[in-house]
């Protein structure tokens, strides 16, 4: 019976050591945290970077192109290039947000979200194609990737990075929207030259090279 008092001091010191070693995990998970969190936002800046000066130089010289390549007579796949690249700036100037996922075992809404953008393609496109003159239906199917594309990659991803993965998409998008914001208005000041200067130039590429002078 002498011995029981000196037990108690040895459960306090357990509960302090386990409350300083749950604290240290802590810590760490937090550390962790931030470094995952800055990883993102330095990658994603970059990734934001080269896919807008990729989507706006097609949007901006993108035309000339085409007819340099294919002839005028499909300069329809520029306009559908063009609306392709620029609905897939998200998705690809936060792909690193995809390993953060799988890293975390939460990717599973991804695929989910995924399919969801298929069946909204598809059930769009049918809509508009009912709606839209047989010879505009390209246009119709484009509509409808545009819609399922905002509603899906543009919202909903981003709401789910930030709720659930926890991740800075606000620093994110505004670097994002700020690199568009450029790309714009690189590109109408493109097509102001070319309107003003350029339009009297035949040769195809020797306009494509200046363009691309002045978009860079």
């Amino acid at each position: 019976h002498e011995n029981l008092p000196d037990a108690k001091p040895i459960n306090n010191n357990s509960n302090v050591e386990a409350k300083d070693n749950k604290a240290q995990q802590e810590q760490k998970e937090e550390q962790k945290k931030e470094e995952i969190d800055l990883l993102f936002a330095k990658v994603s800046r970059m990734q934001s970077i080269v896919v807008c000066c990729i989507a706006f130089g097609f949007v901006a010289c993108g035309k000339e192109f085409i007819i340099w390549w294919i002839g005028e007579s499909r300069v329809n796949a520029y306009y559908v290039g063009a609306v392709l690249m620029i609905i897939n700036i998200m998705p690809l100037a936060v792909k690193t947000s995809v390993d953060i996922q799988r890293a975390m075992n939460k990717h599973y809404f991804r695929s989910i979200m995924y399919f969801g953008v298929a069946v909204i393609n598809i059930a769009l496109s049918i809509l508009f194609l009912q709606i839209f003159p047989n010879k505009y239906a390209i246009f119709a199917c484009l509509l409808g990737s545009i819609i399922a594309s905002l509603l899906t990659q543009w919202t909903t991803m981003n709401i789910f990075n930030y709720k659930v993965i926890k991740l800075p998409m606000g620093k994110v998008l505004l670097r994002l929207f700020m690199c568009i914001i450029y790309g714009l208005g690189s590109t109408i000041i493109v097509k102001i030259v070319t309107a003003t200067f350029l339009n009297n130039i035949q040769e195809n590429f020797i306009k494509l090279s200046l363009e691309i002078v002045v978009f860079l």
